[in-house]
């Protein structure tokens, strides 16, 4: 049995390490039309991030920034729980400049803020 300790320690230290690290960037596309809609939309992109709860600050934070820039969006709705209570807040300060850079930023609270 003893040869198995190993085995198992290996799938708790994946399983804990897969908990700790952000999960990845999720991209959905949509594309809304609407003749309720005024011609300036037409084309017009948005960028909707939400519930990051500060996964992306710190090393992880240029992987989130390329996948917003690739989008080429008009316009970047955080859309709450950019953050929680583990979250360094002062970290958020160069996640939003550098969100800024792209598209205007326009935000609203979730559960966690």
């Amino acid at each position: 049995m003893k040869r198995h300790r190993p085995a198992r320690l290996a799938a708790l230290l994946l399983a804990l390490l897969a908990l700790l690290t952000p999960r990845g960037i999720e991209t959905t596309h949509y594309l809304c039309v609407s003749p309720a809609l005024p011609e300036v939309f037409d084309g017009f992109r948005i960028v909707e991030l939400a519930d990051l709860h500060g996964a992306f600050l710190g090393a992880a934070q240029p992987q989130l920034l390329d996948a917003v820039r690739a989008a080429a969006p008009d316009l970047i709705a955080i859309t709450g729980d950019l953050f929680d209570a583990q979250t360094d807040r002062a970290a958020l300060e160069p996640l939003l400049r550098a969100l800024l850079t792209a598209a205007p930023v326009f935000y609203v609270t979730g559960n966690h803020e």
